[in-house]
């Protein structure tokens, strides 16, 4: 079985971000390295005054922030790196002693660097992510401080099933990063970045490390004491539901083990708060559809967010064991990553057994309107499950200390609730695309 083992070894080097010559091996008394979804993931090293601290940077003529890459090593493998992006050295009277720290961001920080036309325009779909750093020529080294792989436009997640073209017209000159960000508040992209790799389908992440019965339990057996977990109910929504006479109720909470939307008032599933107009007039196509929707023959069902079904669970600062794995895990840990799923069995029915309501792309049949054919493709997809039994890693955060004694290393993970699909679809979530023939919102 492949676990994430102990730390025997680590190694810090200075690398040449275009050539990937190691410039210098640098001493070191702290290190920690992180991986993270949808946002840049930082790493930083310490090297200690008796080993030189500032001092040893001069033996290969100083550091140069952005064309010099931090690169650190865990049991002989490449575990993170990216541009070093600062140091500092603290001063006297704050008790330095001459210690230097070096901070580092993952190759995706490159996007905070970059530039979108002011006269951009696009559609907001998935591969909007790879249509970004094409063109902001990320791939191109002649203008890059260090190599930055775009994967091609077809390993981007891409999907038809993405209900409406939504046009982002940018006014002024913005960071690619914030545009970026944009798209994951509105759940668009997903995306995590490991070392040069930039991997842009959650789909494909979810699996790396196998599927039920294959992929690694958290349990009391390979985790360092309990894991700390964060209920709250304060954000929770209420929802109004609207028929075709704008009847129905509000102030009630969508929480349902069969099915996230309620098939009672099938017109339109509406938040508490929002500007919309009596439902009982309103057209399909003047509506602007949530996280996702369907037409039915008598009306509309807008999605409701999955965030207003449940409250927000989070499972953070979990310390897994050297024993925590499973047999798909490589060695170097270069399939550990943000976007996986794993199952969980703790003994806690507090934290755990509490239904949940998402949505999630899943692969399932589509019917194609126009083209009058029959289609299989990934959509967002409403999840649910009675208890919360499924995990999604969301981030990695690993510090490393070294002593007399030898490396004390906490491997530290951070996760939220999801679910598995299974198979069905609830009433009034039509398998009927967004095409033409309804005209655009």
């Amino acid at each position: 079985m492949g676990t994430i083992g102990v730390a025997r070894e680590y190694n810090a080097y200075i690398v040449n971000g275009l050539t990937g010559q190691v410039i210098a091996a640098l001493p070191w008394s702290r290190i920690s390295w992180s991986r993270l979804a949808n946002d840049v993931s930082a790493a930083s090293l310490t090297v200690p005054a008796a080993d030189g601290g500032i001092e040893c940077t001069g033996a290969f003529g100083g550091l140069r922030a952005w064309t010099q890459l931090l690169a650190i090593e865990r049991n002989g493998a490449i575990v993170w790196d990216g541009p070093i992006i600062g140091w500092s050295r603290p001063a006297s009277k704050q008790g330095g002693v001459g210690d230097v720290t070096i901070r580092a961001l993952d190759r995706f920080a490159i996007t905070m660097k970059r530039l979108l036309a002011v006269d951009m325009l696009g559609v907001v779909t998935p591969s909007a992510l790879w249509y970004l750093l094409d063109g902001a020529n990320l791939d191109d080294p002649s203008g890059m401080p260090y190599i930055y792989n775009v994967p091609i436009s077809s390993a981007f997640f891409d999907s038809v099933s993405s209900p409406i073209a939504v046009t982002y017209e940018v006014e002024r000159l913005e960071r690619i990063y914030d545009i970026v960000q944009n798209f994951v508040s509105k759940s668009l992209i997903d995306y995590t970045q490991v070392g040069a790799t930039l991997w842009p389908d959650e789909t494909e992440r979810r699996t790396l490390l196998g599927g039920r019965g294959a992929r690694p339990v958290l349990n009391e057996s390979n985790v360092i004491g309990i894991p700390g977990v964060e209920v709250d109910a304060m954000s929770l929504a209420t929802v109004a539901y609207g028929g075709a006479a704008s009847g129905g109720k509000s102030g009630a909470q969508v929480i349902s083990t069969q099915y996230p939307m309620l098939g009672l008032y099938t017109d339109a599933i509406l938040h508490v708060g929002e500007q919309f107009p009596d439902v009982a007039t309103v057209e399909p196509a003047t509506i602007t559809y949530g996280a996702g929707w369907s037409r039915s023959t008598d009306g509309y069902t807008a999605a409701l967010a999955a965030s207003t079904a449940v409250p927000t669970v989070t499972i953070e600062q979990v310390r897994l064991a050297p024993n925590f794995g499973c047999p798909t895990l490589e060695s170097d840990l270069s399939n550990l990553m943000p976007g996986q799923r794993v199952d969980v069995d703790f003994q806690d029915t507090a934290a755990f057994n509490y239904p949940y309501v998402g949505i999630s792309y899943e692969y399932r049949y589509w019917y194609h309107a126009i083209a009058a054919s029959d289609v299989y493709d990934w959509m967002k997809t409403p999840v649910s499950s009675d208890t919360i039994s499924v995990l999604r890693l969301e981030r990695i955060d690993v510090n490393v200390t070294a002593s007399e004694d030898g490396i004390d290393e906490e491997f530290l993970a951070s996760f939220t609730p999801t679910a598995e699909w299974d198979g069905t679809v609830p009433d009034y979530w039509e398998d009927t695309p967004y095409d033409t023939a309804y005209g655009e919102p």
